[in-house]
């Protein structure tokens, strides 16, 4: 991977979740494998548009996911084609197995976030996956020379994005769950 040139990062990266997705989450108590056919209808899942404030900012290059959903996010909000960058894909998630369990879809969160946060070993490899693809578009930030950059992607991708860009010196704003087609603003002091 090369290494990152902190004087070519852009001014300022403006981090946007993609819209919301018509397939709501699922509802009663799921078992795992509820959840996996649950993901498979929500990545194919249209989008419900809504208008997007990119402020006064002169944006000069988007970065999109290759997500349907990020994508038509993206087409929508920006002038041009967006760069679609395989960096920004959703964070994947490694199903446990539970057998026919059946737990809350807020248990399912909390245990998978706490497998991510403790790098328990059923989803270290998707966990190091997403930090790996999170450096290498900080990579491709610094050498693009660009100053002012959108990045359309998801929540897990913009958690971690966020972090990095905050040890680059970035100011960033505060989110857990990010809105959906809100722009949270991430700028280099002068």
């Amino acid at each position: 991977m090369s290494e990152i040139k902190s004087q070519h990062l852009p001014q300022s990266v403006g981090l946007i979740r993609h819209f919301v997705v018509e397939r709501g989450l699922p509802s009663g108590w799921p078992s795992c494998h509820d959840l996996i056919l649950w993901r498979e209808e929500y990545e194919t899942s249209p989008v419900i548009p809504c208008p997007v404030s990119l402020g006064s900012t002169p944006w000069e290059r988007c970065y999109s996911s290759p997500s349907p959903r990020a994508l038509e996010t993206a087409h929508t909000i920006w002038h041009s084609a967006p760069q679609v960058c395989d960096h920004l894909r959703e964070a994947d998630f490694i199903p446990f197995a539970t057998g026919s369990l059946r737990l809350p879809l807020a248990v399912w969160e909390w245990m998978i976030r706490l497998a991510w946060a403790t790098g328990h070993a059923s989803q270290r490899a998707a966990r190091t996956d997403m930090m790996e693809r999170v450096q290498k578009f900080v990579c491709l930030l610094s050498e693009s020379r660009t100053q002012h950059v959108l990045v359309v992607s998801h929540t897990g991708t913009m958690l971690h994005l966020r972090r990095a860009l905050h040890k680059l010196g970035y100011r960033v704003p505060h989110f857990v769950r990010p809105r959906h087609g809100q722009l949270y603003l991430c700028t280099l002091p002068r």
